[in-house]
């Protein structure tokens, strides 16, 4: 696979060469594989990573630096050629290059650079060509040096690389195409189609812009020139050749750059070394003659369009004075339609008012019917705000009697579950009872026989009497429980100890023992907890609520006052009261701790 990179300053023509690659068997370089950049795009992003300066603000040799890129960089560009690795010969011209020739030719060895050059009256001539006009005088030292101190940072590489580099002149592959072609065939592996002529095939005309460096600006000069013609009935060639005027701007170029010695020897220095110089015949220096020539054909053009002008012009001024008197007449006509058209506005005028009449009656009639409308839609409102307020207490009243329908359910349940329980300690009586009869039997039947086993006996006997009695105490008061039915009570005994300060507060420190955080947090966190619960009080307005005892669920509330929270909240309350107990607060709650996980470590076995 070889890669080729052309190399040119932007008024060298590289683009000539460029194109006489891709012409005989040169690919177009394929963006990369992971990012799709192309070399142009690789080496703009080494540019501005590396802060280089802009190409046309240069205008020293030692200002191109090259860049040293780290092995960080080199993922790019193997990324590209991987992307190109199916290309047996491909390519690409980047003036920019000249920062990162050492990073290509470091990367790969087998990478080969074409080197552009071209007199120094290219970069004057394309600049006078350029739209916009000729370039300020002050710029010409700035364009020479920008071209000199890019062309020998050029030849300074080729120098370090002569086995891998082809100096040529722009003019010179045009005008020689197949020994410019078997000279670069040295540096490839892959195969380059050659040409039939001399000349490479190249119109004369495309090898005469070469030489003088027409650039896109000629194609805007051609269309005018075309324009001139058809008008002016002037011969193309003729009016190119005044316009242009090659020999003149050849002249004067040759008579500024004698102030630029410094660009002409570099120039000299390029030939000397060029694999591909500019041949003498092509070389020869503008002639004063060709140049006063050229510039009397100007004068005669510019004469013979200015005479055809003048005749244009008075063309044209006798159609205009034809077009005044004719807008004369439509003005004098739009007169007499203005007239009219007064007269015919005063009547719409009337008519007008007559409709505006109307429209206001119409509009009175109209805001007097949406009146009567809105106030029969206030009064459908007013009925359906009334008929959703019944239907809401309707809905309320039903969740009312479904909730009075369950807590009466809830009661009829927690009734037979006393039921079962007094049946079961019943069974339990009965049955120990019996195993007292059978104890005491035995007893009677060994009274006899030991002394001991009789001591024993009672002792047993006592200690199921005194269990008796208890299942019979229990049982009184379990009938006690069930047998006078007390008037149901509310629910949410469990609800109000939650509430309560005493099992908020101890939440507020169980949430907070898991970090160090805060455990310094704790006690901002009760304070601000008690000044809620105060608040909560106050805006209830103190209202009494009815004893724990009488509530339907009480039995919820002292398993509520087991919970953790609610006895980390007593201690604080207990001991907070007190001055002299607040240094015995923090082991009371350590102790309250362990007594917790001592029950219920008791009540999983």
């Amino acid at each position: 696979m070889s890669k080729i990179a052309i190399v040119g300053h932007p008024a060298s023509g590289y683009r000539e060469v460029e194109t006489v690659l891709r012409q005989h068997g040169m690919g177009e370089a394929l963006p990369s594989r992971r990012d799709g950049l192309s070399p142009l795009q690789i080496t703009a992003t080494l540019c501005k990573a590396h802060r280089t300066p802009p190409l046309d603000a240069v205008v020293d040799e030692e200002d191109i630096r090259q860049i040293d890129a780290g092995a960080v960089w080199h993922g790019m560009a193997l990324d590209l050629m991987l992307g190109n690795i199916d290309q047996p010969l491909w390519g690409w011209a980047d003036p920019q290059a000249i920062y990162t020739l050492d990073y290509w030719s470091g990367l790969d060895p087998q990478m080969s650079f074409v080197l552009v050059f071209d007199e120094p009256h290219r970069v004057l001539m394309e600049a006078a060509r350029a739209e916009g006009g000729c370039p300020p005088t002050e710029s010409l030292p700035h364009m020479l040096n920008n071209w000199a101190a890019y062309n020998g940072a050029l030849l300074r590489f080729h120098l370090r690389h002569p086995g891998r580099c082809l100096l040529v002149h722009a003019q010179q592959t045009q005008r020689s195409t197949n020994s410019y072609l078997r000279q670069l065939q040295d540096l490839l592996d892959a195969p380059l189609t050659s040409v039939t002529d001399e000349t490479g095939g190249w119109a004369p005309e495309l090898i005469e812009n070469a030489e003088h460096g027409a650039t896109a600006a000629s194609s805007s000069v051609s269309a005018v020139l075309s324009q001139i013609v058809e008008t002016d009935h002037l011969k193309l060639e003729d009016i190119s050749a005044a316009v242009n005027a090659r020999a003149t701007e050849r002249y004067l170029a040759d008579g500024v750059l004698a102030d630029y010695p410094k660009a002409m020897q570099l120039y000299a220095e390029l030939q000397s070394v060029a694999s591909l110089p500019l041949d003498k015949a092509a070389r020869a220096a503008a002639s004063a003659t060709a140049a006063w020539e050229t510039w009397i054909r100007q004068r005669a053009f510019v004469f013979d369009l200015v005479s055809n002008m003048h005749a244009e012009y008075r063309v044209t001024s006798d159609v205009l004075a034809a077009a005044r008197q004719k807008n004369a007449a439509l003005i004098e006509a739009q007169r007499q339609i203005e007239f009219k058209q007064t007269e015919t506005s005063q009547e719409n005028e009337l008519l007008l008012s007559q409709l505006h009449r109307v429209q206001e009656e119409l509009e009175r009639h109209y805001l007097e019917n949406q009146r009567l409308k809105k106030q029969a839609e206030d009064k459908d409102t007013e009925l359906t705000k009334t008929r959703q307020q019944v239907e809401t207490q309707q809905t309320e009243s039903s969740k009312k009697n479904e909730l009075l329908q369950s807590q009466l359910r809830q009661a009829q349940e927690e009734l037979k579950r006393h039921q079962t329980e007094n049946q079961q300690l019943k069974k339990k009586a009965e049955d120990q009872n019996t195993a007292l009869t059978q104890a005491h039997q035995q007893a009677e039947s060994k009274q006899t026989e030991i002394c001991q086993e009789n001591e024993l006996l009672l002792s047993q006997l006592h200690r199921v009497q005194e269990e008796l009695e208890r299942y019979y105490i229990e049982n009184q008061n379990l009938k006690k429980k069930i047998s006078p039915p007390k008037p149901p009570g509310p629910f949410g005994a469990a609800e109000r100890i939650k509430k309560q300060l005493s099992y908020r507060l101890g939440a507020v420190m169980i949430s907070r023992h898991d970090s160090l955080g805060g455990w310094l947090t704790i006690p901002w966190a009760l304070i601000a907890e008690a000044r809620a619960f105060r608040k909560e009080c106050r805006a209830s307005g103190n209202v009494e609520l009815p004893p724990i005892h009488t509530y339907r669920d009480a039995s919820e509330a002292d398993r509520v006052k087991q919970h953790l929270s609610y006895r980390l909240g007593d201690v604080f309350i207990r001991h907070i009261k007190s001055p002299s107990k607040w240094f015995t607060m923090p082991f009371a709650l350590q102790r309250e701790v362990r007594e917790f996980r001592r029950m219920r470590k008791a009540a999983s076995k």
